[in-house]
Parts: C-alpha cells; sequence; structure tokens
C-alpha cells in the first residue's frame, strides 16, 4: 500500500531527491538505515512510494521505522494520516 502523496512529499524533503524513483527510492532505503538503525528492505520502500505496486499493508514494524525517521512520536500519531482511509492497523 502507498504513502499519502504528502507523506512522500515529506520523505523526498527529507532525502532531498525525488522518492517516487527507483534511484530516489534507494536513496531513501539508505538514509532510513542510517538515521536510525532500522533496515528496511528496497521494495518495502518502493512499495511505499508508489514505484511498485501492491495492495499489501505494511507491518507496524514498518510503520514505526517510516514514523521514527519523520520524526513522529509514536507510529499512531504518524500512521493516522499517511495511507488511504481503508488501513486499520
Amino acid at each position: 500500500m502507498k504513502l499519502t502523496g504528502e507523506y512522500i512529499h515529506k520523505l523526498s524533503e527529507k532525502v532531498k531527491d525525488d522518492v517516487s524513483t527507483p534511484a530516489g527510492a534507494t536513496k531513501l532505503q539508505l538514509d532510513i538505515e542510517t538515521a536510525t538503525g532500522e533496515r528496511l528492505g528496497l521494495n518495502t520502500v518502493k512499495r511505499l512510494v508508489g514505484v511498485l505496486s501492491s495492495d499489501a499493508k505494511p507491518r507496524i514494524s514498518t510503520i514505526k521505522i517510516i514514523a521514527e525517521y519523520l520524526g513522529y512520536p509514536d507510529w499512531r500519531a504518524f500512521s493516522r494520516n499517511c495511507f488511504c482511509d481503508s488501513l486499520r492497523i
């Protein structure tokens, strides 16, 4: 499941690259690992930013890492608005 455009934009701003491209998604994956010490798979990152299509819901552990990376206090605060309304965690 893809993040909303607002959060893709926030990720692009943080990494200073267009994360909706394969190269930008790769840069994002590496920056997340550097900043948080946590590793997300490249295909997971690509699904989150729309480089790869998927209807699968992300794991809570993935959401926690993205929330930490973007500076949210917890994953619940982040997940309220980051995905379409159909996501129920």
